[in-house]
């Protein structure tokens, strides 16, 4: 095994001790996101993907705070939406409903 492969396991180590409750929920680590371009073959194939432009310092902070909660960049994204869907579920059904 390599020093590469050990550094990575103290940091899963360091995370996972930073992280609130130590364990990571088994949730995919996939984007789930609408009105984007979609794979088309192969595993990736439910996946949607979009670009994302952040504003300055954004991109450093969701790195350093998906790293805290020991989860990639695109599940802590995730993981912010659905709490923010949780929070506004009524105001986003009415919303739909008047979108049509």
């Amino acid at each position: 095994m390599s020093a590469k492969s050990f550094k990575k396991a103290g940091e899963i180590a360091v995370d996972r001790f930073l992280s609130d409750s130590g364990q990571e929920e088994n949730v995919p680590d996939e984007p789930i996101t609408q009105g984007a371009q979609s794979a088309t073959n192969g595993p990736d194939a439910e996946k949607q993907r979009i670009n994302l432009a952040l504003a300055p310092g954004n991109l450093s902070y969701l790195q350093v705070m998906a790293r805290i909660q020991g989860v990639s960049v695109t599940r802590y994204l995730n993981d912010l939406i659905s709490l923010d869907r949780e929070n506004r579920a009524e105001l986003y059904a009415r919303a739909k409903e008047l979108m049509g």
